[in-house]
């Protein structure tokens, strides 16, 4: 049963299906650009899997994806938003993306 062609096929066929499942994790940390802190509850979105969340109490967000490229959106109400095109193909770590408060646009309005 060992030598049999349809066991080498069904082994072949399995070890290329886990190589092509392989995960790969995404981090980066967003921080205030005029203080240093860190920036908590910061939304991310990533598309095309639909999936995302928020970064932690440290400013951190850290994910595990399949190996893909990948939209990512970084928003913060009151601070603007970063959109950044990703290539996962080895672990990423894209840095402390630093964002500053943005101008009221409603200002001299009543």
């Amino acid at each position: 049963m060992r030598n049999s062609p349809h066991f080498i096929l069904y082994t072949i066929f399995l070890m290329v299906g886990m190589a092509s499942a392989r995960t790969r994790e995404l981090s980066f940390q967003i921080m205030d650009g005029a203080s240093k802190t860190p920036l908590v509850n910061t939304e991310i979105s990533i598309s095309p899997c639909g999936c995302g969340g928020i970064s932690d109490d440290r400013g951190r967000f850290s994910i595990e994806l399949p190996e893909a490229d990948y939209r990512i959106t970084i928003a913060y109400l009151g601070f603007g938003t970063e959109v950044r095109e990703v290539q996962l193909n080895k672990d990423t770590f894209l840095g402390n993306r630093t964002f500053r408060k943005a101008g009221s646009p409603l200002r001299g309005y009543t």
